[in-house]
């Protein structure tokens, strides 16, 4: 009797045990997506910045922003450059795991001392950029998310 108990408080830790390592297992990987997704919607962010800086503000601002034509994928050509594609995420080159939506909305700012292109009390055309990384896991799907206004700053 007293054998087949202690056989039984064995089974119930090796089994809370392999339980507990799938869960770390399986966090670890989540968080190792997490962060991978993040460092793809700041890549994204910089390639765009890059191609307004590249192309001058005039060809990026003629870019559409008006949905559903404004969604879009970075060119590895030099100079890079926006291409448009279906709203909904596009593959990521050299990963299978994400998708990514670059998408571009109007969008006015006020000029002031945080928008030194635009003069105080101007208000200047901009670009509101929003870099949407998406992927599915053991948790679901799964979105890292970004924006940021980008305007003529030269």
């Amino acid at each position: 009797m007293e054998v087949l108990t202690a056989l039984g408080v064995a089974v119930v830790v090796i089994v809370a045990l392999s339980i507990l390592a799938v869960s770390a297992l399986r966090n670890a990987q989540h968080a190792k997506a997490q962060a991978e997704a993040t460092k793809f919607v700041n890549e994204a962010i910089e390639e765009v910045r890059a191609v307004r800086d590249q192309r001058g503000w005039s060809t990026f601002s003629s870019f559409s922003v008006t949905p559903p034509d404004n969604c879009y994928s970075v060119t590895s050509s030099t100079p890079l450059d926006l291409v448009g594609v279906s709203c909904g995420g596009s593959p990521i080159v050299g990963s299978t795991q994400f998708t990514r939506e670059i998408k571009l909305d109007g969008k006015d700012v006020t000029g002031g001392p945080s928008e030194p292109g635009c003069p105080i009390g101007n208000t200047c055309p901009g670009r509101m950029i929003t870099v949407s990384v998406f992927w599915t896991d053991a948790y679901g799907s799964n979105t890292s998310q970004a924006t940021t206004i980008l305007t003529e700053w030269k």
